[in-house]
């Protein structure tokens, strides 16, 4: 029981903790129903950036990275 109840607090206090460092915003996605795994699964599929954006993200670094090569002259 002593170990269920320290359980119990410690999840309080992450709860806590999400819901002071959230945005107003995201506080939507924490229903109070849900497990706090199941706040963290939504925070994270809510801010994840989208794939064309990490693609394109990568492009641009691909060719800032082809920028800095300068062909060295072979004696």
């Amino acid at each position: 029981m002593k170990y269920f109840l320290k359980q119990e607090e410690h999840l309080q206090q992450i709860c806590t903790q999400i819901t002071s460092t959230v945005l107003i915003q995201k506080k939507l996605l924490l229903n109070p129903s849900l497990t706090v795994k199941e706040w963290l699964i939504r925070l994270k599929e809510d801010t994840k950036p989208l794939k064309n954006f990490i693609i394109k993200k990568v492009q641009l670094q691909y060719t800032e990275s082809l920028k800095g090569l300068k062909q060295a002259k072979i004696t």
